[in-house]
């Protein structure tokens, strides 16, 4: 059985937000549901009606994501399962107290019988430390345009683990100004509180984390998260347009208030599973990556052009051979490009993918174990689809991933990627800085905003893109390029991230330099070099590794995903909390308690 259950409350889902059809209770779960599954954490889903009748499904600890209001039914189930030492992570208010204005039962509420604990949940949390901590305040402005974004805006503080005597002093600790944000103005409840209920425990962290977490991770899906709309592609029901990352509501913000090139979402994660840590020591899940690699690089070519001389390839390939690395190489399409009523731009490629000396090229890369994919140009399912039937049709195999052409403002185009047989994209990009769009670190399925549920393609975030952020100048500044990659390494090793790096094969000659720098000091901090499509693979059946304990002392991990990945798990290993270990699908492992 699963140690941690996700409460997925339906009630909240009637709420809406943005001024569209998401509601509040989508971000907080779709937050809290793919932050555990990035973390390679095994749970179950609960939902309303099982709270109701008393279920819990054997669980050690329940996330509780945006989950405001319980009925008594539910209330006797928590105070149940909490008396008998189960524990509650929430973002939300009901573990705190119940306003009797909102709940349909009228009597005082002493749910969690508050008890004072005196020592810090866990060294990441030293009062004497500055810690990640942030919050997502509950009023939005309604309408098309998301204009309270600025107040999502996390800060460093000194994160207090409060506690009180009565249900009173708890609400008002909740609702204490502890933090001061990037303009003065106080966050609501940033810390975390620490309630004990019989042999139970409930943490009240940072209000409205998990929705946070599912703001960033989902940032470019929503089309209420883009603003100043400007139309470089004609498009009749005006749902496109090339923008950059500063027509992105939470970006643009993030930026204004400093927090640009930092690793928020992966920070956030990071601050969710010391909580988890804490609530469930020792807590197995699997690594990042296998072998025990701590963090992972994949490389693409961007082929804006190609001619008769293609002597950059056999320099590429040169390279790549005495690094001891293959990449992806993303194509374009000369005869699509040439219609410009519907692509801006239509001289770049100045090649066709289905010329006989690009097809050998790309047949050769594809015999020495590069990935060849496709670099797609629009937003617009049929266009997309096209591009991919012609890709397949040229070269006689089906592209399994894509990075855009163009930073395109387009929600839907995931989806589109999605609907031709993509498995992977790379296009969220971040030019300002050098960071990934909103810090996110890990692969991601971006959350479908119409069905309200995970889009099943992955988001692999591009961290470097050569030539397009401004102080690169297309690597005419290597030591500036070379010093600020290296300090990057240092943090996202210990965060388990990715990088994806995007290079310009005609920008060889200037950019090699800095190419064999960034491969071999990756290298030595032992990153995972792999291609997308392996990534991907891996990332995907990884999801589907389980990880039970039948007792205390007891661990079991079953292989439950597709049989065609099955061997893409092979080298995983799972996290102990005091070591790492490989991971022997259907043996039981004995652990110390």
């Amino acid at each position: 059985m699963a140690r941690i259950a996700i409460w997925r409350s339906e009630q909240n889902l009637s709420h809406k937000v943005l001024g569209d059809d998401l509601r509040w209770g989508t971000w907080g779960f779709y937050g809290a549901q793919e932050t555990l599954r990035q973390l390679g954490i095994t749970f179950s889903i609960l939902g309303d009606s099982e709270i109701s009748d008393g279920q819990t499904g054997g669980c050690e600890l329940i996330v509780c994501p945006d989950v405001p209001l319980v009925t008594p039914r539910q209330r006797q189930t928590m105070e149940s399962f909490l008396n008998a030492g189960g524990k509650i992570l929430s973002d939300g208010s009901f573990s705190l107290y119940r306003d009797a204005r909102l709940t349909p039962y009228p009597d005082d509420d002493d749910l969690l019988g508050i008890a004072v604990r005196a020592r810090q949940i866990n060294p990441y949390h030293d009062s004497e430390e500055p810690n990640f901590s942030g919050h997502i305040v509950q009023e939005y402005d309604q309408g098309p345009i998301f204009k309270g974004l600025p107040r999502i805006l996390p800060t460093f503080g000194r994160t207090r683990i409060l506690a009180a005597g009565t249900a009173a002093q708890a609400r008002g600790a909740f609702h204490g100004s502890f933090f001061k944000g990037t303009s003065g103005e106080p966050l609501v409840g940033a810390a975390c509180v620490l309630h004990g209920h019989g042999t139970g425990l409930s943490l009240c962290v940072s209000p409205r984390i998990f929705r946070t977490v599912g703001l960033l991770l989902s940032s470019q899906t929503s089309s209420n998260l883009w603003i100043s709309r400007t139309e470089y592609f004609p498009s009749a029901d005006n749902t496109g347009g090339i923008h950059s990352w500063e027509h992105n509501a939470i970006c643009r913000a993030l930026r204004a208030a400093g927090w640009g090139g930092f690793p928020l979402g992966a920070y956030y994660q990071r601050l969710i599973l010391n909580l988890i840590d804490f609530l469930c020591p020792d807590l197995p899940r699997v690594d990042f990556y296998p072998d025990g690699r701590k963090w992972a690089l994949a490389i693409t070519y961007d082929v804006d052009h190609a001619s008769e001389n293609t002597w950059f390839f056999d320099r590429w390939r040169e390279i790549n051979g005495a690094l001891g690395v293959r990449s992806h190489a993303s194509w374009l399409f000369e005869a699509h490009l040439q219609d410009a009523s519907v692509y801006p731009h239509p001289s770049l490629a100045e090649y066709d993918i289905a010329d006989p000396r690009i097809k050998s090229e790309i047949g050769r890369l594809k015999e020495e174990g590069y990935e060849v994919g496709l670099h797609h140009c629009h937003w617009d399912r049929d266009i997309i689809a096209r591009e991919a039937n012609r890709f397949k049709e040229a070269v006689g195999f089906a592209p399994q991933g894509t990075r855009g052409h163009y930073i395109i403002d387009a929600p839907s185009m995931l989806e589109s990627l999605q609907a031709a047989g993509l498995q992977w994209d790379a296009s969220w990009f971040n030019h300002q800085e050098l960071a990934t769009m909103a810090g996110v670190y890990h692969p991601v399925h971006p959350l479908d905003c119409g069905r309200q549920e995970p889009l099943s393609i992955l988001e692999l975030p591009t961290f470097y893109t050569e030539g397009m952020q401004t102080w690169d100048m297309y690597g005419l500044h290597p030591p500036i390029t070379n010093e600020r990659l290296a300090a990057s390494m240092e943090l996202l090793k210990g965060l388990g991230g990715l990088w994806v790096v995007a290079f310009h094969q005609n920008l060889l000659p200037i950019s090699e330099d800095i190419y064999r720098y960034f491969v071999s000091k990756a290298r030595e901090h032992q990153a995972w070099m792999v291609t997308g499509e392996e990534l991907t693979r891996w990332w995907l059946a990884r999801e589907h590794i389980r990880i039970e304990q039948p007792a205390k002392d007891t661990v079991i991990a079953r292989y439950e995903g597709p049989a065609e990945l099955r061997n893409c798990v092979e080298g995983a290993t799972m996290n102990l909390g005091c070591c790492s270990i490989p991971i022997r699908f259907d043996n039981a492992v004995k652990v110390e308690t």
